[in-house]
């Protein structure tokens, strides 16, 4: 049924009627109209449809004052996706967030000068039956990546810093972190996790894209040590530090932990380092998986920047989306994340391939990040450390 006393109320698009409340109190119907004074620079008008209560109440005269203020405070937004925010006309916009939080290491050498196998997760020997075995008191002396954390901590720590640090290796089933760091004058505790690049026994290793290569850019392996390291932040909490590390403390495991000065400490030292100070002030989360090269990273950014498409610009938006989420959850529990990838002098080529390949629609999968945009715009060789395990 119509209301024959109803009063009919036209309004354009861009246009926004809106009841006026101070608490439950019902003041006014106000309409609003922005009107453009410049390049993507709005002013809002505003004007009364209609008094609820009279123009001298008081709750209408401060009313008046706080629409004065207008174009400093007042945000309209429209489903369109644009908002009139501070006098100026944005439109939300979507793009790809480049995750930019490597630290490039060498491996062929390594800053103590020795070269280490980025296949090799552990040190190993062999048993009775000559298979290799992880051999933890071999950590330091051999080339794989547990030596070259041990040989060269302070270098992916505190490349130029002097700080007392002590060095602790977790590895095992229920693990912490491969290794955890603890530097007392600061307060710091880093955790270290570890996967080696896989290898296949054939050439196909060095090019297989599941795995990473020289000139490709990996998705895939970054998951399961990406997954473990969010899933072990808890682990910062002190009190789940401590009792943690407790509970997991063996006598095969006692004797491995470093220390800068060199000096022999033991795993229950190490905890008592920790339990002597309060919750960790700076919490820090380093995942060694070198399987990206620092020049094909940059070669595929600048590509992506370029408006080019292409395999592996698209692996590389994914990587970045990736590790880019992790990143926003690490910062909200205070926490830093740093992924290790290699650097490497020789020159780098993009490949070529004679096979044709297929857009997965990466965009949907791993969606960039939105912002506000205007509308009118356009989108020397490290020191040898002094200490080794």
């Amino acid at each position: 049924m119509v209301d024959p006393d109803a009063k009919v109320v036209s309004i354009r698009p861009y246009e926004v009627l809106a009841d006026a409340f101070y608490s439950d109190r019902h003041l006014a119907k106000l309409r609003f109209r922005p009107i453009a004074r410049a390049d993507f620079a709005v002013e809002v008008m505003v004007s009364v449809e209609e008094y609820i209560v009279g123009k001298d109440d008081p709750d209408m005269v401060a009313l008046d004052r706080s629409l004065s203020r207008r174009n400093t405070y007042l945000t309209v937004r429209y489903s369109s996706g644009r908002v009139i925010q501070g006098g100026k006309l944005f439109s939300i916009s979507f793009r790809d967030v480049i995750f930019e939080d490597w630290i490039w290491k060498s491996f062929k050498p390594a800053p103590d000068g020795r070269t280490y196998d980025v296949g090799k997760e552990k040190p190993t020997r062999k048993n009775a039956n000559q298979k290799d075995v992880y051999a933890p008191d071999q950590i330091g002396k051999q080339d794989s990546l547990f030596c070259y954390v041990c040989n060269n901590v302070r270098e992916l720590i505190d490349p130029h810093g002097d700080k007392e640090w002590r060095l602790l290796c977790d590895d095992g089933s229920g693990e912490l972190a491969d290794f955890i760091v603890h530097i007392p004058a600061t307060n710091t505790v880093i955790f270290i996790h570890i996967k080696a690049w896989k290898k296949k026994g054939s050439i196909k290793a060095a090019t297989d894209e599941s795995d990473g290569s020289k000139v490709a850019i990996s998705v895939t392996p970054f998951s399961e040590v990406v997954t473990q390291a969010t899933k072990n932040l808890r682990f910062f909490d002190s009190g789940i530090l401590i009792k943690g590390l407790k509970d997991r403390t063996t006598d095969s495991n006692q004797s491995l932990v470093w220390q800068r000065s060199g000096k022999k400490i033991t795993r229950d030292q190490f905890i008592e380092g920790l339990e002597s100070v309060p919750r960790p002030k700076h919490r820090r989360v380093i995942i060694l998986q070198p399987r990206i090269w620092k020049d094909a990273w940059d070669t595929f950014v600048t590509d992506h920047e370029a408006g080019k498409e292409g395999a592996d610009v698209g692996r590389m938006r994914q990587l970045s989306a990736v590790l880019s989420n992790q990143l926003e959850g690490f910062r909200k529990l205070e926490a830093t994340l740093k992924v290790v990838g290699q650097e490497d002098q020789t020159a780098f080529k993009p490949r070529l391939r004679a096979v044709l390949r297929f857009r997965r629609g990466y965009e949907q999968l791993y969606p960039p990040r939105s912002e506000f945009l205007p509308i009118s715009s356009t989108a020397s060789p490290p020191a040898s450390p002094s200490h080794y395990c």
